[in-house]
């Protein structure tokens, strides 16, 4: 129980719930507007400040997964452990945020590129990646996702 208060404490005492949904809030905005800078319609954001996801659509031929799979690969080379979702905390600093939009201004057009040449598939280094929950679907297709068996 003390520590439990204790956390209450410190949440309120630092203002936690307020920079979390500012630092989400940002994460949003910005991203919205790389894509629409980039002209980039087929991957968006959805959600609230603390807790936001990518949504991918089919486009080029490409499943909405394999798409994301060449994103999360591109993220990830480039240091940003990345699964599709952004829950920003307090080790999220204004540089963090930089230099995870900084990765992000490379991958979008990499990604494109690769959609507008037809090679996602060739540029994957390993399998598309797959929902892992079947009975929770993966919601980066967007709202009306079905997920099915093989």
């Amino acid at each position: 129980m003390a520590a439990a208060m204790a956390c209450i404490h410190y949440i309120r005492e630092n203002n936690v719930v307020e920079r979390i949904w500012n630092t989400g809030t940002q994460i949003i905005d910005r991203f919205r507007e790389l894509a629409k800078r980039l002209g980039i319609s087929y991957i968006s954001i959805t959600g609230y400040p603390p807790k936001s996801a990518v949504l991918f659509e089919a486009t080029g031929g490409f499943d909405f997964l394999e798409i994301k799979s060449l994103f999360q690969q591109e993220c990830i080379r480039r240091g940003v452990l990345w699964i599709g979702y952004h829950l920003p905390g307090l080790a999220h600093t204004q540089e963090i945020i930089d230099e995870t939009f900084e990765v992000y201004e490379q991958v979008f057009p990499l990604v494109d590129k690769a959609v507008q040449n037809r090679t996602v598939l060739e540029q994957l280094e390993g399998p598309v990646i797959r929902p892992i929950f079947a009975n929770v679907g993966d919601r980066s297709g967007g709202p009306t996702l079905k997920v099915t068996k093989d």
